[in-house]
């Protein structure tokens, strides 16, 4: 039984010779012994449920959920970093295929309207070509700093 983890077998036996011990107790009518059987069977509950308590508080101090916590929030993080634009951190396409979806959704079950705006810079490719990405870059992000002040 070489690197077998024998505290099962332990346990198994232990219940098998407790199991023995009832049945004797009940079968020669000795109540005393089964109220004894009975208590220390309530006693050994007792006595796991405090140490899976205490099993668990340390586990949560330790920072064994935190794998899990940082899983989600990077998650989460990755999620927001695919629906932003980098640019202008607002909604970018896929944000909106997932949003109109949602709208519509919602305007057909209430029957309420909604606004759905579309945005479109005129010459915007002169800007780029006068003066340079860089300042096209701070136009719209100008643009898009002033879209958040106004839309929900």
């Amino acid at each position: 039984m070489r690197g077998i983890d024998r505290e099962p077998i332990r346990l198994l036996s232990h219940i098998v010779e407790l199991s023995t011990i009832i049945y004797e107790a009940e079968e020669n009518n000795n109540k005393e012994k089964l109220s004894n059987i009975k208590f220390t069977i309530f006693s050994s509950y007792i006595v796991t449920f405090i140490i899976l308590l205490v099993f668990l508080w340390f586990s949560v101090r330790k920072g064994v959920t935190q794998p899990f916590l940082r899983n989600q929030e990077e998650s989460l993080r990755n999620h927001q970093l695919a629906m932003t634009d980098a640019l202008t951190n607002i909604a970018n396409r896929h944000a909106y295929n997932e949003r109109i979806t949602i709208e519509i959704e919602h305007f057909h079950r209430h029957k309420l309207p909604f606004t759905l705006l579309v945005l479109d810079i005129d010459r915007f490719k002169s800007i780029n070509d006068n003066y340079g990405h860089e300042v096209g870059d701070e136009v719209i992000r100008g643009i898009a700093n002033t879209l958040k002040m106004y839309v929900r």
